[in-house]
């Protein structure tokens, strides 16, 4: 077993553009197997999938009516939450 960072994610990495140069906030930290921050980084850095902005726009891109928007987020295809979230 390894120490975990628990929240492994772009928004706690440190890099000079390049290279990755620190890993900050480890009030998450267990632990584990290192495959759960591989999985954990894996899933936030990589795109797998739209972003929500991604999605927002394309649903705005439609029509701009809210009616239209909430549908969009009633829509199978975007499972997220109702409002954005922004890290």
């Amino acid at each position: 077993m390894l120490v975990n960072h628990g929240d492994l994610g772009p928004w706690n990495t440190l890099h000079d553009g390049f290279h990755l140069t620190g890993v900050i906030d480890w009030d998450l930290a267990r632990f584990g197997s290192p495959l759960d921050d591989l999985a954990q980084i894996a899933l936030e850095a990589v795109p797998l999938k739209p972003s929500t902005v991604d999605r927002l726009a394309e649903g705005l891109n439609q029509t701009a009516s809210i009616s239209n928007v909430d549908t969009m987020w009633a829509n199978p295809a975007f499972p997220h939450e109702k409002t954005p979230s922004i890290r």
